[in-house]
């Protein structure tokens, strides 16, 4: 003969059960919900293909966004171990020079630090080439492309 709680408490083992399997899912949701969707505004510049190419070894890019005006926003780490003081990189056609001894509060990027900057709007709204060509260093020297290099210390004498 069974016990006559035996049938009672077969549904409420059952509703156990049932929670159990919808913790996991409520949670995930709740995860889901409370994190920025994927497209958001400020997300919205990664689903454009962005290829980052350098010459300059110890130049890596940690972060890059596009900013509300359309420029596009990059944040460098310094690998070397000097400090940099400028850098030469284009986008598609165009030579830009990034000369951070122009700026009497952050001369250089000390070795391991990051700088962002900006660059002007990409000439290509969708898929574009950021390419690193030279770096050079408080000392006066310079690695990378040597046509750059030179590039860059023209621009320092004008």
């Amino acid at each position: 003969m069974k016990h006559p709680n035996a049938t009672a408490k077969r549904p409420v083992l059952r509703r156990i059960g049932y929670i159990s399997l919808l913790i996991p899912v409520i949670l995930l949701a709740s995860s889901i919900w409370m994190t920025k969707p994927f497209w958001s505004s400020t997300n919205q510049s990664h689903a454009q293909r962005v290829t980052l190419r350098s010459l300059t070894t110890g130049l890596k890019v940690v972060h890059w966004e596009k900013t509300p005006q359309g420029k596009l926003r990059l944040r460098v780490r310094n690998n070397y171990s000097r400090n940099v003081d400028a850098f030469a990189l284009s986008e598609g056609q165009n030579l830009i020079i990034h000369d951070l001894s122009d700026d009497p509060g952050h001369p250089s990027v000390h070795p391991g630090e990051t700088h962002e900057f900006d660059i002007p709007s990409p000439s290509a709204p969708e898929d574009y080439t950021i390419s690193f060509h030279a770096a050079t260093f408080d000392d006066g020297s310079g690695i990378g492309d040597p046509d750059k290099v030179r590039a860059i210390k023209n621009k320092r004498h004008r």
